[in-house]
């Protein structure tokens, strides 16, 4: 069974992080989803550790995006055992709209899923000794460099029984993307690689 007093402890970051998830940049409201079972999450996606940079050539133009892993364990399913632990994965998914406000999006990428063991965590906050070891993906960008299309990413967490199939998984729009250029240095953070600009 799920150890409910854990759960709090997310359910109390979720519902902190929707209070920020209105955004400028795209104007669209994000919004994570979620389906079956998953363990305790934490996605860093905050000013100083954004989910997602967007890297652009010395032509100005949209080259590459790093997507950052998020920080897993494996569900804590029976309250007399300790140490549980099993598979967990990830991938970032990257998605175009020329009206991201309103979509719709479409999906260019998914990368492929890395894997890694997780461990159940009985202590909060929730210690690095006991998450995956996820690494960030790199991704090279193929497509558009109009500028007035926005680029998104999504990250989906997966958590995985001991017969291999999906318990559940968890997607999360990234809220904080950050533009880096070759000749300008780091931009804006927005919800999304688009027109793209200098802080200032």
């Amino acid at each position: 069974m799920i150890d409910n007093a854990r759960l709090g402890w997310r359910a109390a970051v979720g519902a902190a992080l929707a209070a920020c998830l209105t955004m400028v940049g795209s104007g669209a409201v994000l919004a994570e989803t979620q389906q079956g079972q998953h363990g305790d999450y934490y996605f860093v996606d905050d000013t100083t550790h954004p989910e997602a940079i967007c890297i652009y050539d010395k032509h100005d133009d949209l080259s590459t995006i790093v997507v950052h892993a998020p920080k897993l364990w494996y569900p804590n399913e029976f309250a007399e055992k300790h140490h549980e632990h099993g598979q967990v994965g990830w991938r970032a998914i990257v998605r175009t709209s020329a009206t991201p406000a309103t979509g719709p999006w479409k999906v260019t990428t998914k990368t492929s899923i890395q894997k890694r063991t997780a461990y159940e965590d009985q202590d909060v906050p929730y210690g690095d000794g006991t998450k995956a070891p996820l690494t960030a993906k790199t991704i090279a960008w193929h497509g558009s460099t109009d500028n007035s299309v926005s680029v998104g990413v999504v990250v989906q967490a997966f958590w995985y029984a001991h017969d291999g199939h999906t318990l559940g998984w968890v997607k999360h729009p990234a809220v904080y993307i950050r533009y880096k250029t070759v000749n300008l240095g780091t931009g804006l953070f927005t919800n999304s690689c688009n027109t793209h600009g200098i802080a200032g």
